[in-house]
C-alpha cells in the first residue's frame, strides 16, 4: 500500500512540476475550426474496423499534441492533432469532449506527457494503476486521476481499482462535453 501511495505521488510530481511552461495546446484550433486546442481535452473515434471494433480516445497534452495508448509495437502514439482528425481516423466520425467539472486541465495535460513516457505495452490490463501496460481509455483515465485524484467518469474507481474503461463512456459522460465533432 505505501509502495502504491509513493508510486501516485511520484508520478503526479513529475506531472506537475517537471513540464512547468505552458505548450501551444492554449493557441492552436482544431482542423476547419475556431475551437481552440486546449490541454486535457479528450478526442474520440468510434467503433470500427481502424480502432478494432472498440473504439479510441486519445488526450491532448499541454504541448498540444495528441497522446495515446496505441496498438502499436510501443504501445503508444504521439499525434499532432491534425494527423490524428484527418489521417489516422480519416475514415471515421471523430469527436473533441472537453472536461466540465473544476479540474485543473493544464495539469491533466501535463499527466499525459508524464504518463506517456511510462507506457511499455498495449494491453487490455483491468489495474488501473498499471501505467506500463496500458490501452486508450485507461491512459486517458489515469491522466485524470493521477492530475486530480478525481475520476473524470464519475463512476466510483479509484486508482487501486480493476476495471475496463471503454472509450465510448468519454463520449456519453455527462462530466464531458462537446466543443467539436467531425461527421464522415
Amino acid at each position: 500500500m505505501k509502495k502504491g501511495i509513493l508510486s501516485i505521488l511520484f508520478v503526479s510530481l513529475i506531472s506537475i512540476f517537471v513540464f512547468g511552461s505552458p505548450g501551444k495546446s492554449e493557441a492552436a484550433t482544431y482542423p476547419d475550426s475556431s475551437v481552440t486546442v486546449k490541454s486535457g481535452d479528450i478526442i474520440h473515434s468510434p467503433k470500427s474496423s481502424s480502432t478494432y471494433f472498440a473504439g479510441h480516445v486519445g488526450i491532448v497534452g499541454n504541448d498540444g499534441y495528441v497522446y495515446h495508448s496505441y496498438p502499436n509495437s510501443s504501445g503508444k502514439l504521439k499525434s499532432s492533432v491534425s494527423y490524428y482528425i484527418n489521417d489516422l481516423f480519416k475514415d471515421v466520425d471523430v469527436t473533441v469532449r472537453r472536461y466540465n467539472g473544476s479540474a485543473d486541465l493544464e495539469n491533466v495535460g501535463k499527466a499525459a506527457v508524464s504518463l506517456y513516457g511510462n507506457v511499455e505495452s498495449y494491453s487490455f490490463n483491468e489495474d488501473l494503476s498499471n501505467y506500463k501496460k496500458n490501452y486508450c481509455s485507461k491512459f486517458v483515465w489515469q491522466a485524470y486521476y493521477l492530475a486530480t485524484g478525481i475520476d473524470p467518469l464519475a463512476k466510483g474507481y479509484s486508482y487501486y481499482d480493476k476495471a475496463f474503461i471503454l472509450p465510448s463512456e468519454f463520449k456519453s459522460s455527462s462530466k464531458f462535453d462537446t466543443v467539436k465533432t467531425y461527421s464522415r
